[in-house]
């Protein structure tokens, strides 16, 4: 019996641990993205790699590459734009039957680097979407871009 009074507690207060550990990252990431392009050269690293992708590419023409990413981002069905300036994109991409929601985001460091980052907001693994929707991104520039 005191074995698992014990083990509650430990339980309970690992369980504390990790949601105190949660609510610090999160408060860390919800920021004013202008704040955030000025603070930082970057988006923010992935938490996890099964449901999250980051990629940074270098283009001849970032201003031409940024523009078409945005419209191509903003083209995916069941999205919907949440921020968009002259070097920060962001919109929510969500599932076609659960409706789960994906953050994507398109950032314009400087005149040579766009960094694009797809992250699942629930779940541990995403099956592979957000690398999907990013190749999907990628392949849509080239193709428009020939």
């Amino acid at each position: 019996m005191g074995l698992g009074l014990f083990s509650s507690v430990i339980d309970h207060s690992l369980a504390s641990v990790m949601l105190a550990r949660f609510v610090r990252a999160k408060k860390g990431r919800i920021t004013n993205s202008l704040d955030m392009t000025a603070q930082r050269s970057g988006l923010t690293a992935c938490m996890s790699p099964l449901n999250c992708v980051f990629v940074q590419k270098d283009f001849n023409d970032v201003d031409k590459a940024f523009s078409e990413l945005k419209k191509i981002a903003g083209n995916i069905p069941r999205t919907t734009v949440l921020e968009d300036s002259n070097n920060y994109w962001k919109g929510v991409c969500r599932s076609l039957i659960f409706r789960f929601p994906d953050d994507l985001e398109i950032l314009k460091v400087n005149q040579e680097i766009i960094q694009i980052k797809s992250a699942s907001r629930i779940g541990a693994s995403d099956l592979g979407v957000n690398r999907g929707r990013i190749n999907y991104l990628l392949k849509q520039l080239e193709k428009n871009t020939l």
